[in-house]
């Protein structure tokens, strides 16, 4: 998998967004809210391949949680950037 290049991180204020850079306007249906660890993880797999196996190896270095519940949470994670067109296999 590969994170999407026509999408961008965006901080604004206290939100974080991921909005397509591919439209000539803005499209409001085009902007994603994430919050702190999707964007934690979009900045650490930006720009590079990457397997749900390295996501969820990922999350549990940075949240010492169990191996079950980073699988659950990084499943669910990349379903949603897929359904987005946020990640292209």
């Amino acid at each position: 998998m590969r994170i999407n290049k026509n999408y961008i991180l965006r901080q604004l204020g206290d939100n974080t967004y991921v909005i397509e850079t591919a439209v000539k306007d803005i499209n409001y249906n085009k902007i994603v809210t994430f919050n702190h660890t999707a964007a934690f993880l979009w900045n650490e797999f930006n720009d590079k391949e990457f397997t749900l196996e390295e996501i969820v190896n990922c999350i549990i270095r940075k949240y010492n949680i169990s191996q079950e519940k980073a699988l659950l949470d990084a499943s669910v994670l990349i379903e949603k950037w897929k359904d987005a067109g946020l990640i292209i296999q």
